[in-house]
């Protein structure tokens, strides 16, 4: 599933909702692959506590 809107600029979905499985560890998900989709964009390195 699309995370974001092509009608609404800078909007991303995040949530149990947008991935199939749904609960607590599938909303983590989402959320790190919208925010690494987000440093794509910008040009920056998407960097983790572990890197």
């Amino acid at each position: 599933m699309k995370k974001t809107l092509t009608t609404v600029k800078n909007f991303y979905m995040v949530g149990q909702w947008v991935q199939p499985g749904g609960g607590l560890p599938s909303g983590v998900s989402t959320a790190r692959e919208v925010i690494a989709q987000m440093c794509r964009e910008d040009g920056k390195r998407f960097r983790t506590l572990t890197d």
